[in-house]
């Protein structure tokens, strides 16, 4: 990264004051390449922390939280609405698209590959285990970090990776934990018609009416924060209690990124 770039990407996004406060534990930014990044990646992470540590703190002080409604709220209804809203407003090309969704299937079957094949090294499970860990959280972690990280179009380029993912969950991944998988039920997943609906906007030309566009944004804007929200109540929630067991899962999910 050149340093005139992350000069001017920091001056734009920045406050004066914001900066200033910062020179202290990062450095003199003006200067230093590495403590103008570091500072772009505490601004793409810390927003994700904070907002899924409200949801810790909301249920640490005994607030009541229904996971389960706020759960199929964000994924049947708002979800839909934020990726239809990036995929109708994303720039790139049909090859750009194919090319993406195809790299992304790609790591997706590699990374099960070599996960499945060290859980059967170690005599784990692959039902119980593998689409825990091949899963990533390209979501509610995913989803921000790339907008944040690189702007909308970084949004969109996460939106095709998280779609991928969602359409192999809807299919490979139910026949993995139920051992059988109906169109019915991957036809009934709100968020497959929101991606679909989507690329129908953006490749065929139709510019959608402003009304509509603004009520899919105010819908879609819930999606993050509820589902960050209930990432750090689940948190609050959770009870280790076998933390051999924990480590080798959190060991195991780096065996696809060390295969690749």
């Amino acid at each position: 990264v050149q340093s005139d770039a992350l000069d001017l990407t920091i001056r734009r996004r920045c406050g004066l004051a914001w900066r200033m406060a910062l020179a202290g534990a990062y450095g003199d930014w003006e200067a230093d390449p590495t403590s103008a990044l570091a500072l772009l990646i505490l601004e793409a992470t810390a927003p994700i922390f904070l907002v899924g540590a409200l949801g810790w703190v909301w249920m640490r002080a005994g607030q009541p939280f229904p996971t389960d409604f706020t759960t199929r709220l964000a994924l049947n209804a708002s979800m839909p609405a934020l990726l239809f809203a990036a995929l109708a407003r994303s720039e790139f090309t049909m090859e750009e698209f194919l090319a993406l969704s195809g790299a992304t299937l790609a790591a997706f079957v590699a990374a099960t590959a070599v996960t499945y094949a060290a859980l059967r090294a170690l005599g784990l499970g692959t039902r119980a285990w593998l689409l825990a860990l091949v899963n990533g959280n390209t979501g509610n972690l995913g989803l921000p970090l790339a907008l944040f990280a690189f702007g909308e179009e970084g949004l969109a380029a996460a939106v095709v990776i998280f779609c991928v993912q969602m359409v192999l969950t809807f299919t490979g991944g139910l026949w993995l934990l139920s051992g059988e998988a109906s169109a019915r039920d991957i036809l009934r997943q709100p968020v497959l018609y929101g991606m679909a609906a989507g690329l129908a906007v953006k490749f065929s030309g139709i510019e959608a009416p402003l009304a509509i566009m603004r009520s899919v944004d105010l819908a879609g804007q819930m999606a993050i924060p509820l589902m960050l929200m209930a990432l750090g109540v689940s948190v609050a929630r959770m009870n280790v209690a076998d933390l051999g067991a924990s480590f080798v899962a959190s060991v195991l999910r780096m065996v696809p990124v060390l295969g690749a």
